[in-house]
């Protein structure tokens, strides 16, 4: 609610004003489109989805930089219920700030023009993101929680603006590497990167069943906590270095 109520605001201001600047963000114009019907069934990809995207906004594909990810997941189904992404992108030789959402099986998306220097801190694209969890899967992903009581779960994607940081195992708090298809619980993780560090958060809402819904089978790995407000997954891949204590 409050980030309607802040958008609302916003639209407002820039309707009476022309223009507005807030935190280094130079809006221009904050118009909403809709690009047609998307299907987010068990053969939806994210990779696929993306290049939907690059082909309804005209952005240039290599100039995006990811602000923030979110997808809302059915535990039950395995099926996407919600999705949001935030990124950076030159279209028509001028840098934008977009933001792209699925709503209803409708994709939808607004732009607003951005000074040069505003994305500079931006450094990853969202297609490799969007790729390893594809690569992971999300059926694998609800798996982690293990809790066949709740209903769903958000995972979240978004840069910390450090090129060092630690974190500790702890139950509200559980931490788990992704390298070679496999998810391994860890005590200790440190995460250094030349650019941003990016998160990838799985933050329960109303938890996760252990069975994949397709084939049935029992979950790559069981975590030592039965529920789990919040996970952090760390793919070996997307950092520059990544130290695991177990």
């Amino acid at each position: 609610m409050k980030r309607c109520l802040v958008s609302f605001a916003l639209i407002v201001t820039a309707l009476l004003c022309g223009s507005l600047v807030l935190a280094g963000i130079y809006l221009v114009s904050s118009n909403e489109h809709n690009s047609g019907i998307v299907s987010v069934d068990k053969e939806f990809s994210l990779n696929n989805l993306w290049s939907v995207i690059v082909e309804s906004t005209g952005i240039v594909n290599d100039s995006a930089r990811l602000a923030r990810l979110e997808i809302d997941i059915n535990s039950s189904s395995g099926l996407i219920e919600g999705f949001f992404i935030e990124f950076y992108g030159v279209k028509n030789g001028i840098w934008h700030y977009y933001q792209v959402g699925i709503n209803n099986g409708k994709l939808w998306w607004s732009s607003s023009r951005v000074n040069d220097d505003v994305y500079s801190s931006y450094t990853m694209h969202p297609l490799h993101v969007l790729r390893i969890i594809d690569s992971m899967g999300i059926d694998n992903i609800r798996c982690l929680i293990f809790d066949a009581s709740r209903k769903g779960f958000v995972i979240v994607v978004e840069p910390i603006f450090v090129n060092e940081a630690s974190y500790q195992s702890s139950l509200v708090y559980k931490i788990v590497l992704w390298n070679n298809n496999t998810f391994t619980p860890v005590e200790k993780i440190t995460i250094r990167n030349n650019n941003t560090i990016y998160l990838i958060e799985v933050y329960v809402v109303y938890g996760a069943t252990c069975i994949h819904s397709e084939t049935g089978s029992k979950c790559p790995v069981k975590p030592t906590c039965v529920s789990c407000p919040t996970i952090l997954i760390v793919p070996k891949g997307l950092y520059d270095n990544v130290e695991a204590e177990y």
